[in-house]
């Protein structure tokens, strides 16, 4: 039988992640998938394997967030944006390299050999793309969905890890996800952005993103959730509410219809649906 689960009501942007943390820590996660897990096990070389490949990925994911913060406040600052919003962005480049360097020692910590990051190139804007919904674009992206995504997924692995260093380490970068996070909701809060535009585009973005997740949980090798390691299953669950709960809501109050996007979650999100 199912167990009975109480659904947050949308909430305001700037209260995105702080809700969704609540959210997780009520028990809503463990009560749905507390089966799924294989708990208390040991830390065999399948699960360091794991370590590995799931902290590799992220060092990777890092740097790339880094490049992307570097251009999002390039675009600020093209944009005649200041104060906060471009505080907020040049701080994430700094953030960002030092996840780097965490997320690498956290790898080689389980085994995994030192790697080099090159530069990252970022898209060209496409044509007939404005300036202005390029801005929007990459706030909604970058802060509004990834770095929320994110924060959510990190606050969960600290709640569930029984390994005292990743924890710290995920609490620390924890921190920081959430102030990215709050860029972007900041921005829209600010600007007074409407982003009808996008709606028709949410499920290729949604798509991209989850497909990045779910990559993240294909790279660890064994389930156990004491060390984040996460079946693709329940994280694709945790993805789907956190979207429909969370960033949605967030987003529809600057216009965004919600519609193409819940259409696009009712496929199911999943290994074989996040390629779609």
């Amino acid at each position: 039988m199912r167990a009975s689960i109480a659904v947050p009501p949308p909430v305001a942007p700037m209260r995105a992640c702080v809700a969704a943390r609540k959210y997780l820590a009520a028990g809503w996660f463990r009560i749905h998938f507390a089966k799924t897990f294989v708990k208390n096990s040991p830390v065999t070389a399948a699960v360091r394997a794991g370590l590995c490949a799931q902290w590799s990925y992220r060092a990777r994911a890092e740097n790339e967030a880094s490049y992307r913060f570097r251009g999002l406040e390039t675009r600020l600052r093209a944009s005649g944006i200041g104060g906060e919003s471009r505080a907020l962005a040049k701080r994430a480049i700094a953030d960002e390299e030092r996840h780097r360097e965490a997320c690498d020692q956290e790898a080689q910590r389980w085994g995994g050999a030192a790697q080099s990051h090159s530069p990252v190139c970022l898209p060209p804007p496409t044509t007939g793309e404005t300036a202005n919904r390029r801005l929007e674009f990459e706030v909604v992206t970058l802060c509004c969905i990834a770095e929320t995504l994110n924060s959510i997924y990190l606050a969960e692995i600290v709640r569930s890890a029984v390994d005292q260093e990743l924890k710290l380490r995920t609490r620390d970068i924890l921190s920081d996800e959430v102030s990215h996070s709050r860029l972007g909701w900041f921005f829209l809060a600010r600007s007074g952005a409407d982003l009808a535009w996008l709606s028709a585009e949410m499920p290729r973005i949604l798509r991209s993103a989850a497909h990045e997740e779910l990559l993240e949980s294909r790279n660890a090798a064994i389930v156990h959730e004491g060390y984040g390691l996460y079946a693709p299953g329940p994280l694709a669950a945790l993805f789907r509410a956190s979207v429909e709960e969370v960033v949605l809501p967030g987003l529809a109050n600057h216009g965004l219809d919600p519609g193409p996007a819940l259409a696009w979650l009712g496929l199911g999100v999943g290994p074989a649906s996040s390629e779609r």
